[in-house]
C-alpha cells in the first residue's frame, strides 16, 4: 500500500524548487526590463527539456510576473502574481509565480508533440509564443540543491545522509511526469486517496544500477500533479549514496541521490562531487581547458568557467553558432592559442576559428568552408570528432541518406585534415587514403568517433584512432578500431585494425599511459547492435534516427610501448565484456589512472532523446571490467580530466552547467 501522508509540509515545499541556475538566468537576462520573455520550459523536478500531460512544469524567463506569489490551496488558480500562462490558448493552473520563474501544471488533455505557450500579465503585456515538447511521460524526481531525492520511509521520515534508507526497506520517492492514470484527476485539483490514481504505463526503477521493485506508482493524494513511487531498496546494497532513476513508458528520469544503509559490498568510490558552476548549457557540449579557463562548447554558445573558483565568467559565439556547434578543440601550437568549433548549419559543416590571445575575450578569426570529398563529390556533413596534432586538425564524419520509408540508401564517413599554420586562412589538407583491405578507409564506412592519440610520454608518433564497424549499408557487422598513420599528414594511411565480433560497432575509447617499456591500456566502448534499417522514428519529432542502439560492450586492449615509430601498430586485444546496459552510444571516455575509467553512456532506444549517464569502469580485472553509475543527467556528454597539483578532477558538463568531481583512486 502507498504511503498517503505527504512528505512535504506545504505546497510551497513541493512546487517551489529554485536553484542557482535560476539566479544565473535572472541575472543574465538579455531582454529589456518589463518585456515578458520565456527562456525555457522544463519539468519542475529535474529541469529536463520535456514535460508530460498532467505533470508539473517550470517556465524560466524574465519579467514573467509582477510579484512573487504561491498558490494558497487547491484547486490551483490560473492567475498568480499578476501572471497567466496560456497553452494552446487555454489558461493553466499555477503553483508559483515570480519575475524569473513560474511553476504550473500541464493540462491533462494535452497531446504529445509540440505545444505553444504564452505568458501574459495583468498589466497588459505578453510574451511571444514559445514552443516546447510534450511527451506521453516525462519522469522527473524532486530533489534538493545537493541532488538528494525527495524521499521518505514508511514512518514518514525524510531520507537523508543522517537517516539513510535501510537495504530491503520500502521508501516513497516523489516525482512528476508519470503520464496517464487509471483514475483521471481534473487539472489543478487534488488527487484522491480513494480510489488511487495509478500510472497506466510500464514503469521500473534502479538504485545504483540495481533494479528496485516498484510496488506503486501514481498520484500522491492531496496534491495536484505530484506523483510518488513506492519502491524497495535492493537488499544487496551496501552503505553509501546511490543514483536513483525511475523509468516510465520507456523514458528515463534524471537521477537523484539516495542514501542507503546496508551490509553488502560497496563499489569502489572513485568520484565525489566537489562543485558546480551553474549556467544555461546545451544538451551536448565539448570541453577544452586553457590555463585556468574551461571552454564549454554547446550548440548554442561557448561558455567560460574559471577553474580557480569553479564559477561561470561569460560566453560568446551565439550569433555565429546558430544552434549548430558543440564540437570544439583548442590548439596552442600555431603561434597563439586558438579555439576551433566544428559547426553544422543546414546540413553543411564548417569551422569557426577564435583567437584566445586574450582568453577571457575570444576574437573571431575565420570560417573556412569544408569541401567535398574528392572521391564521392559529397559535401562533408555531421562532424563527429575534432582533435589536433601540431598545427593540423583531424576530424571524422558520420551521416546517412534514406528514402521515404526510412531505409538507408547511402552512408558516409570521412577522416580529413586541415592545416592551421595560418589560423586566419586554414585550409583543407587531405582525406583518408583509400587502402585495400581496410574497410574503414572507405568514405562509405561510418566513423562515429576519432582522436589523435600519442603513444607514450617519451616518443609520440603521429597516429589517429577511428571507431567504426565493418557493416556497410547493412544492419550486420563487427566492431572496428582503425589506427591511422599521420606521419605524412598529407596522406593519412590506415596501418592496423582491431576487429571485435562481440560488438557490432565501436563508438568511443579511452586510454591510460604506462611507464616506458610497459603496455598502455586501451578501453573501447561499443554496442551489440548496429545502425537500424529502416531507421528508428523519433516519437517526438517523427524524424528518422539512425542511432547505434544495443547493449554496452567494453573491450580492453594493450598498446605496446616500444619507443619506435611503429609503436602505434602494436595493439593486442585482451577481451570483450557485454553488459546488460542499454545505450545508443558511448562516445566519451577518460582514463582516470589505476585502471579506472570514466565514461558517458547515451540513453536506451526507448528514450533516444533522454538523459545520459556518467559511469565508472573498474578495469583492474582486465578480462571482466565492472561498471557502476555515478549520475544520470540532462546534457551529460564529453568529460575531461584535469590535474591541479596533486589533485585530479573530472569535469562533466550538463544542461545546467559544469559539474566538478574529485578523483580518488584506491
Amino acid at each position: 500500500m502507498p504511503a498517503f501522508q505527504p512528505f512535504f509540509n506545504s505546497l510551497r515545499h513541493v512546487y517551489l524548487r529554485v536553484t542557482s541556475i535560476v539566479l544565473w538566468i535572472a541575472a543574465s537576462a538579455a531582454g529589456v526590463y518589463g518585456q515578458i520573455t520565456v527562456f525555457s520550459v522544463t519539468d519542475a523536478a529535474s529541469y529536463g527539456p520535456r514535460v508530460a500531460p498532467g505533470s508539473l512544469a517550470t517556465i524560466f524567463g524574465s519579467s514573467l510576473a509582477n510579484s512573487t506569489a504561491s498558490a494558497s490551496g487547491l484547486p490551483l488558480p490560473t492567475t498568480l502574481g499578476g501572471a497567466r500562462v496560456l497553452i494552446d490558448g487555454a489558461a493553466v493552473p499555477l503553483l508559483y509565480a515570480s519575475p524569473a520563474q513560474i511553476n504550473f501544471q500541464v493540462p491533462r488533455a494535452l497531446g504529445a508533440g509540440t505545444s505553444s505557450l504564452i505568458v501574459s500579465s495583468s498589466s497588459g503585456g505578453s510574451s511571444t509564443a514559445f514552443l516546447f515538447t510534450v511527451t506521453p511521460e516525462a519522469p522527473g524526481i524532486f530533489q534538493d540543491r545537493s541532488n538528494n531525492a525527495a524521499a521518505q520511509s514508511t514512518g514518514y521520515q525524510a531520507i537523508t545522509s543522517k537517516n539513510p534508507a535501510a537495504a530491503g526497506s520500502t521508501v516513497s520517492v516523489y516525482l512528476t511526469g508519470i503520464g496517464p492514470v487509471d483514475n483521471p484527476v481534473a487539472d489543478g485539483a487534488a488527487a484522491p486517496a480513494t480510489p488511487l490514481a495509478q500510472a497506466t504505463a510500464k514503469y521500473s526503477a534502479s538504485i545504483g544500477g540495481v533494479s528496485a521493485k516498484v510496488s506503486f506508482l501514481g498520484l500522491s493524494p492531496g496534491f495536484a500533479g505530484l506523483a510518488q513511487a513506492n519502491l524497495e531498496v535492493p537488499s544487496t546494497l551496501a552503505a553509501g549514496t546511490y543514483p536513483l532513476t525511475v523509468t516510465v513508458g520507456g523514458l528515463v528520469s534524471a537521477s537523484a541521490q539516495l542514501a542507503v544503509s546496508g551490509s553488502g559490498t560497496p563499489p569502489t568510490s572513485v568520484l565525489s562531487l566537489t562543485s558546480r558552476a551553474p549556467f544555461a548549457n546545451g544538451q551536448t557540449s565539448s570541453l577544452n581547458v586553457l590555463d585556468t579557463l574551461a571552454y564549454v562548447c554547446s550548440p548554442q554558445r561557448i561558455s567560460l568557467v574559471d577553474l580557480t573558483s569553479f564559477s561561470y565568467v561569460g560566453e560568446f559565439g551565439d550569433s555565429a553558432l546558430l544552434g549548430g556547434g558543440g564540437i570544439c578543440a583548442l590548439n596552442n601550437s600555431t603561434g597563439l592559442p586558438i579555439l576551433v568549433d566544428a559547426i553544422q548549419i543546414s546540413g553543411v559543416a564548417s569551422y569557426l576559428v577564435y583567437s584566445l590571445a586574450s582568453p577571457l575575450q575570444p576574437v573571431f578569426m575565420a570560417q573556412p568552408p569544408l569541401y567535398s570529398n574528392p572521391s564521392s563529390g559529397i559535401a562533408l556533413q555531421n562532424v563527429t570528432s575534432l582533435s589536433f596534432t601540431g598545427p593540423y586538425s583531424v576530424s571524422t564524419t558520420n551521416w546517412y541518406m534514406f528514402d521515404n520509408k526510412l531505409n538507408i540508401t547511402a552512408q558516409y564517413g570521412d577522416l580529413f585534415t586541415f592545416a592551421f599554420n595560418s589560423p586566419t586562412y586554414p585550409a583543407v589538407l587531405s582525406f583518408l587514403n583509400l587502402t585495400a583491405g581496410y574497410p574503414a578507409s572507405s568514405e562509405s564506412s561510418p566513423k562515429p568517433n576519432g582522436l589523435v592519440v600519442p603513444q607514450n610520454q617519451l616518443y609520440s608518433p603521429i597516429a589517429a584512432y577511428i571507431c567504426g564497424t565493418t557493416a556497410l549499408n547493412t544492419t550486420a557487422g563487427n566492431a572496428l578500431l582503425t589506427v591511422v598513420d599521420l606521419s605524412n599528414i598529407s596522406l593519412p594511411t590506415p596501418v592496423v585494425q582491431l576487429v571485435t565480433s562481440s560488438a557490432a560497432v565501436f563508438t568511443g575509447f579511452g586510454y591510460q599511459f604506462a611507464l616506458p617499456g610497459e603496455p598502455n591500456l586501451l578501453l573501447i566502448a561499443g554496442n551489440t547492435a548496429n545502425i537500424r534499417n529502416p531507421g528508428i522514428t523519433d516519437p517526438a519529432t517523427g524524424a528518422a534516427n539512425f542511432a547505434y542502439t544495443g547493449d554496452l560492450t567494453l573491450t580492453t586492449a594493450y598498446m605496446t610501448n616500444t619507443d619506435t615509430a611503429a609503436d602505434f601498430e602494436n595493439i593486442t586485444s585482451i577481451g570483450t565484456t557485454v553488459t546488460n546496459i542499454q545505450t545508443n552510444g558511448t562516445y566519451f571516455l577518460q582514463g582516470l589512472g589505476g585502471q579506472f575509467f570514466a565514461l558517458v553512456t547515451q540513453p536506451p532506444a526507448t528514450d533516444l532523446n533522454g538523459p545520459a549517464t556518467l559511469m565508472i569502469v573498474d578495469a583492474r580485472t582486465l578480462s571482466s571490467p565492472v561498471v557502476y553509475p555515478v549520475t544520470t543527467a540532462w546534457g551529460l556528454s564529453s568529460i575531461l580530466v584535469l590535474t591541479n597539483g596533486t589533485t585530479e578532477y573530472l569535469l562533466a558538463p550538463t544542461s545546467q552547467g559544469l559539474s566538478v568531481y574529485t578523483v580518488t583512486l584506491p
